[in-house]
């Protein structure tokens, strides 16, 4: 190992061959390594689009399946009819019981909007959007 030597990362976003050039200190010795690479999506999400909380234990909270994301850069927005921020997180492990935020009322049956913003494992940050139905 080299504690001093420069080492790089890539991150291809498409399938491909790529390669590698290596040269001596001095560049009197090169030579290039070829990699097949196969891009797969490393992300993992997945949003119900109904949820009953009443305290039952079934389907009580409302929150994304995600797998192999980063937990920092998160954001879980619920939305109303009219647009207006309801509940938010920024905790990737939070989960929406049914209550109002600055209200602590509980929302009645009806449609809400979602919003979620993820970074995957490259750090792209995803962004993906739908509707739930919350039924009492």
């Amino acid at each position: 190992p080299c504690d001093d030597c420069d080492f790089g990362q890539v991150f291809p976003e498409s399938d491909g061959i790529y390669g590698v050039s290596v040269t001596d200190e001095l560049s009197c010795f090169v030579d290039t390594f070829y990699f097949s690479f196969t891009v797969e999506d490393d992300l993992l999400f997945f949003m119900p689009n109904a949820f009953t909380p009443d305290g039952d234990g079934l389907n009580d909270l409302f929150f994304p399946e995600i797998d192999r994301a980063l937990p920092h850069d998160f954001e879980f927005m619920i939305f109303n009819r009219q647009g207006n921020i309801v509940w938010e997180t920024d905790d990737i492990e939070g989960k929406w019981d049914g209550v109002l935020s600055g209200d602590d009322r509980f929302a009645q049956t009806q449609m809400f909007i979602w919003k979620v913003m993820v970074r995957d494992l490259r750090a792209k940050l995803r962004e993906f959007s739908g509707s739930v139905m919350l039924l009492r």
